[in-house]
Formats: structure tokens, C-alpha cells, sequence
């Protein structure tokens, strides 16, 4: 249950348009903000049932999924603080940012974004066996709050425990995923398994083992297409090489992404998305940054080579860690830096025209939308 309210209907006011054929009602205030769908639930009943429907919020979730907006995380960078705010930034006039009210407790450690799906922001915390994981409307103030506790054989030395997230097209419904790695008692060999949690059926409902060289390793995972993401790496006769790792969350099943034929000439990769499409981010030595992203989800011949930035070209001497964020109207990218600043790309030019830096350290962000989901 999710928790945070909403004004009440008004039970004394007429509203005279419920004259209005439904269907044109609904594709009105399908195109309006949902600050101001809020408000208008307290007006009648009528407007309340309306706005309040499966098929409308359905409705009005894919007039939102057109519009992307930024969220930003701020983090007090004090020793021992867990101080934590976030902010709707909006670039495509001026570069500004506003303020969100989240309505949460944030005492004990931060927060950490793991994702954004239909409007929800995913955020997890916590320690090696047990997280507290928060699905969160920024735009309708409410909340969802639900414990991860891991379950071992008594006395299992636990080493590592990963809490990423994802949304299942295919069910409608964002799921939150547990890597677990340990070792039984008396024994030195590890062991790795996974659970997957259901919002909508609020039950941890899957668990299996699978192959403890396919964990997460350091970087960002994205989902893309149903599935999570992350890059893994593969020990090649004397090589590393790298693998981009998928967990497909509606058959619970594990995949290898083909990936670009030279992302194993990289000295570090991360991944990305951009426009809905899985990107791949390769930094070359200490003097350039690629883009790769993968316009057909699956095809290895559809990767295609975005960007390519220089660190001359934007004032750094060595890689810095390059995320890309969103297309813009006007179709160039926006990339965050080294979590402390943004910079636009024109894709034509093959330059940057513009940056904007928070002032504060320790900045996450993550594209999402405004929906009453």
C-alpha cells in the first residue's frame, strides 16, 4: 500500500462537465499536469472517479511517458552526514532546478536511485543483509516503503549482497532483484543466488542459484527492454574481457548483450541509456570518451558510435566518468560529469554549447516522468 493522501471530493459542488462525452473529457485532462489533476480530484466526485480510473491514469501515463523530465540527487559530502535532497532539474529554456518535497523518512544511511519506471523512482539503502527499498511518486507525493532481508542457512558468512531494480514490460510491473553471495557454514565455497520482489503482487515470489562470475561489478546498470543490465568481466587466457550481462526479468533468466567489436580496447566501460536504448560507454586511455548505442535491442551490427568526446574539448585532463541522461527538444544530449555537473552536446557539431554544475557534490540523476501510476 502506498502511502501519502490526497484532498477529498467535494460532495456539494456541481460539476456541469460531466455533459462532456467521456472519451473528450478524458483526452483533456489526459494532457494536463498532474499537479493541476490534483486539485481537480476535489472539485466532484465525478472528476475524483475519473481522474482516479485505471484507464485514465493508463491514459494519461502515455501522453507522460512523451515528456521527460530530470531528477537529481544532492548529497551533503560531510563524513558521517546522511543529509539528502532532490531536485526536478529543467534544461531545455534555461538551466534551473526546483526543489521536491519527499515525504519519506531519510534518517540512517542515503538513498540510492536505482531507477525510474513509469514515474516511480526506485531507491534502496541499507547494509550486507537487509535494504530498505522505496518506490516513490515524486509528482503525487506518495510513497511505497518495503524491507529486503535476505535468508541464509544459520551461520552463512555473508559477503555480498546487490539490490538493483527493473521494470517487466511483458507483466506491468517494476520488480526490484537480490544478488547474494556467500558461503555456507563450515565451508569456503561461494555460492550465489537471486531473488526477484513483485510490486504488484508485493511478494518476493523467485530464487534460484546461477554462476557467481556474472555479479554485478562496478558502474551503473540501466534496464532496458525488460531487462536489468551491468558489465561483467571474463577471464580470457591472460585477458580480461569484458561482457555485458542481462537478467531478464519476466522469464528470470540470465543473457549475455552483444556488445561493440572495441569494448575490449578500453581501459574502463559503464553503461547507459539514452531515447529507451541500451548505450555502452568507453573510455579510451586518458584522453577521449565514446557513446556506442544500440539502435535494435539484440543486434550486434546495430551498435553505432554517438559520440566521441575528447577531454580537451571539455576542459578535463584526464576521462572523466561520463553518464548520458536525455535527447533534448532540440536534439542534442545531455551527459552528466563526474556526478557534478551537465553538459549539452550538439550531435552536429560535435561539440558542447552549454554546462550547468549544482554547486553541491555527490550528484546522482535519472530521466523520468510525471504520471499518477
Amino acid at each position: 500500500m502506498f502511502q501519502g493522501s490526497y484532498p477529498k471530493a467535494n460532495d456539494d459542488v456541481i460539476f456541469y462537465g460531466s455533459d462532456v462525452p467521456p472519451e473528450v473529457l478524458d483526452e483533456i485532462l489526459s494532457r494536463l499536469p498532474v499537479k493541476s489533476l490534483l486539485r481537480f480530484r476535489s472539485v466532484s466526485k465525478h472528476l475524483c472517479a475519473v481522474i482516479d480510473s485505471h484507464h485514465f491514469i493508463n491514459q494519461h501515463l502515455n501522453q507522460s511517458l512523451k515528456m521527460n523530465k530530470i531528477l537529481i540527487q544532492l548529497k551533503d559530502s560531510t563524513p558521517g552526514s546522511s543529509k539528502c535532497s532532490f531536485y526536478s532539474l529543467n534544461w531545455d529554456s534555461s538551466p534551473h532546478y526546483e526543489k521536491l518535497e519527499s515525504p519519506f523518512d531519510q534518517s540512517g544511511p542515503v538513498y540510492r536511485i536505482m531507477g525510474s519506471f513509469n514515474g516511480l523512482i526506485c531507491l534502496a539503502r541499507g547494509y550486507t543483509t537487509r535494504h530498505d527499498i522505496l518506490f516513490w511518486n515524486p509528482s503525487t507525493k506518495r510513497y511505497k516503503l518495503m524491507k529486503s532481508v535476505g535468508r541464509y542457512p544459520p551461520g552463512s558468512k555473508i559477503r555480498l549482497t546487490i539490490v538493483r531494480a527493473g521494470y517487466d514490460h511483458v507483466s506491468g510491473d517494476c520488480k526490484v532483484v537480490r544478488f547474494s553471495h556467500y558461503s555456507r557454514p563450515g565451508s569456503n565455497l561461494v555460492c550465489c543466488k537471486v531473488n526477484v520482489y513483485s510490486l504488484k503482487l508485493d511478494v518476493w515470489q523467485f530464487e534460484q542459484e546461477f554462476p557467481c562470475s556474472i555479479l554485478p561489478l562496478q558502474g551503473h546498470d540501466v534496464c532496458v527492454s525488460g531487462s536489468i543490465h551491468w558489465v561483467g568481466m571474463q577471464n580470457s587466457g591472460s585477458n580480461m574481457k569484458y561482457l555485458i550481462v542481462a537478467f531478464v526479468l519476466h522469464s528470470q533468466s540470465f543473457e549475455f548483450v552483444p556488445q561493440p567489436e572495441s569494448i575490449n580496447g578500453c581501459v574502463a566501460i559503464d553503461l547507459g541509456i539514452l531515447g529507451g536504448r541500451l548505450c555502452v560507454v568507453c573510455c579510451h586511455e586518458k584522453f577521449s570518451v565514446d557513446v556506442w548505442v544500440m539502435m535494435k535491442y539484440g543486434v550486434k551490427e546495430s551498435w553505432r558510435k554517438l559520440i566521441a568526446l575528447k577531454m580537451t574539448d571539455i576542459g578535463f585532463r584526464t576521462s572523466p566518468c561520463v553518464r548520458p541522461i536525455s535527447y533534448l527538444k532540440n536534439g542534442n544530449v545531455l551527459l552528466q560529469l563526474d556526478r557534478k555537473s551537465f553538459i549539452e552536446y550538439d550531435l552536429e557539431k560535435k561539440t558542447f554549447t552549454k554546462s550547468f554544475s549544482s554547486g553541491m557534490p555527490c550528484l546522482t540523476s535519472c530521466v523520468y516522468q510525471e504520471t499518477l501510476v
